[in-house]
């Protein structure tokens, strides 16, 4: 880190700990950290869709997007110093620690007035830093209400004195209702579509599963949602008898859409979710807290991925029902809030 980024880094961390920012209410137009630009994994896409869907259902239309995955351009800084509420989407983004994940804009008074819409912790680290306990305790609007898809992170936020936090569950699933899941199949398909998380690999038991997939389907597709899921396949050894789709959202979707027979089974939690809301039969492989605290929240079919060789062919083989647990009242007082201003 040269000099000059040390600096600003020193700056950020003294206004942390003592310069005030605005807390408006919500009447101010907003502006959207959009966690899916510029990002290599499909996901994050994913995860956009539905709150655009959602902010389109509650008549908020966003003046500007604002990346999340790398430094931000002038306009976006420009943008960002305009009075405004600053929702923030979708994705693990919170941490213990505030250097991680989220590239944040260097001046403390450009992330004032944030809202929360079905974000997540990062991973099960909540021993949250002095520092970033102060920075949330300023940035987050008081007024209005954050929510959060999973419960483990509604608690972390109410530890550190955040108390105005609905959990809502994920925004990808607020539309899995029990009416709706009636129509996802029990029964085993004849195809299958998988993938792997190229981040976190563990190629003994990755390769375990394509192989069950492969013994047990006809067809089995594989879609590379991140950026480098297909270099890790490219070392299974059986990986001429996958169907390999194209690295993209509309090439996953027009799957969903064509095949007749299809299962999901695969360890990118958000593709799962997206087939589960094409009423496909959906069997998430637990590699992280993501999945693990949504399962454990909603009733979201996983089995943890050091399970795979004991209980794979097994939970493929049997029906099952798909319910999804989510708290619609809080869904709806998150939504409704808007109304009030």
């Amino acid at each position: 880190m040269n000099l000059k980024n040390k600096f600003k880094k020193l700056v950020f961390r003294f206004e942390i700990l003592f310069r005030n920012v605005e807390n408006n209410n919500g009447s101010l137009p907003v502006l959207l950290f959009d966690t899916s630009i510029d990002s290599e994994n499909l996901g994050d896409y994913i995860i956009n869709d539905y709150c655009n869907q959602i902010l389109q259902e509650i008549k908020i239309k966003p003046f500007a997007r604002v990346a999340t995955h790398r430094l931000q351009t002038r306009e976006e800084l420009e943008n960002l110093a305009l009075p405004s509420l600053k929702l923030v989407t979708g994705t693990n983004i919170l941490s213990s620690k505030i250097y991680s994940q989220w590239i944040r804009p260097s001046k403390l008074k450009l992330q004032d007035n944030v809202l929360l819409m079905g974000v997540g912790w990062t991973n099960y680290n909540t021993n949250v830093s002095y520092l970033s306990k102060k920075y949330y305790q300023k940035i987050l609007n008081k007024d209005l209400k954050h929510c959060v898809r999973d419960k483990m992170t509604k608690e972390v936020l109410n530890s550190i004195g955040i108390k105005n936090v609905l959990y809502t569950g994920c925004p990808t699933m607020w539309k899995l209702t029990p009416e709706f899941c009636k129509f996802i199949p029990i029964a085993k398909a004849d195809n299958v579509i998988c993938t792997v998380t190229d981040y976190s690999q563990d190629s003994v038991n990755d390769f375990l599963m394509l192989d069950i997939l492969i013994e047990n389907y006809d067809k089995v597709y594989f879609w590379p949602q991140g950026k480098f899921d297909l270099e890790y396949i490219s070392n299974y050894s059986y990986k001429d008898k996958l169907i390999i789709l194209e690295e993209s959202l509309e090439a996953y979707d027009d799957l969903l859409n064509k095949e007749n027979s299809l299962d999901y089974v695969g360890t990118r939690l958000h593709a799962g979710i997206r087939a589960l809301n094409n009423r496909i039969r959906t069997l998430v492989i637990a590699v992280d807290n993501r999945a693990k605290e949504i399962s454990s929240d909603t009733g979201l079919h996983t089995i943890n991925r050091e399970d795979i060789g004991t209980k794979l062919r097994k939970q493929i083989k049997n029906d099952y029902f798909t319910k999804i647990n989510l708290p619609f009242d809080a869904i709806k007082e998150w939504k409704e809030q808007f109304n009030e201003q």
